[in-house]
């Protein structure tokens, strides 16, 4: 655990954090399995390997980050390795109240009981570059990435092969991400094959906006889904999407 007490820089460089876990009692939050981050002043996490840890799995407000959970702070994150780790919501990362920067993470194999298997922004802004988010799993929506409130910025990101845990009911969208209130602009990107209804979910009260361009999305405009029309719960205004230049639906060929 670290506070900045707004006013200190956090940095953590080069070694692994491994079999962590929250608290469960007398915490609130209950959150940050590996690390819990709270009011650091350009924080600086870089050449991480954070894997196999455990935020609690209530619900509400705890239960975050299984992985990190990053609170009230501004910083970079570079050349991260979030794998295996579980949570309520962010398996890998969760992030609340923060403006962050992550450039080259690789998010793959997290958990998110509920959403966000990879990552949960709430209220927070957050640009991601040259980074990968893949084989996530969130039982509901946002496999791969949750966004709640705020401006994010995609570049050079792969979103690929994260799974809810179906692909035909109405609890079950958003395989690369959900935006609830946020937004997203995403650009020579790869979105691809993300187990769900949808690629892309639309949430909340308020309009979402995504941007995208010159980007391969899987399925293309038809793997977005437009809640206004679906119903459901929590589905109470639409989105709004502008489909940009140079976009294809054409397979990656990925390789290992």
């Amino acid at each position: 655990t670290f506070d900045g007490d707004d006013i200190h820089t956090i940095s953590i460089n080069g070694f692994t954090i491994t079999n962590g876990n929250s608290p469960t009692t007398d915490c609130d939050p209950c959150s940050g399995g590996g690390v819990y981050i709270e009011d650091g002043l350009n924080i600086d996490l870089s050449n991480l390997i954070i894997t196999n840890n455990v935020g609690a799995q209530g619900g509400g407000s705890s239960g975050g980050g299984g992985g990190a959970y990053i609170k009230s702070s501004t910083g970079n994150l570079s050349n991260l390795i979030f794998s295996g780790n579980s949570a309520y919501a962010g398996g890998g990362l969760y992030a609340f109240l923060s403006e962050l920067i992550l450039d080259g993470c690789d998010f793959r194999d997290n958990n998110g009981v509920n959403n966000g298997g990879g990552i949960r922004f709430k209220n927070s802004d957050a640009d991601i570059y040259n980074s990968a988010i893949t084989n996530n799993h969130a039982h509901f929506n946002g496999a791969g990435i949750y966004f709640h409130d705020g401006e994010f910025n995609i570049t050079n990101v792969t979103i690929a092969y994260n799974t809810t845990h179906t692909n035909t009911h109405v609890n079950g969208r958003g395989g690369a991400f959900e935006m609830n209130t946020a937004n997203v602009t995403v650009s020579n990107s790869i979105i691809w094959d993300n187990y769900a209804i949808s690629q892309v979910k639309f949430a909340g009260s308020n309009p979402s906006t995504l941007n995208i361009n010159y980007s391969n999305f899987y399925g293309g405009q038809d793997q977005i889904v437009w809640l206004i029309e679906q119903g459901g719960g929590y589905l109470t205004a639409d989105g709004v999407l502008n489909w940009g230049d140079g976009m294809v639906d054409s397979d990656p060929l990925f390789v290992d």
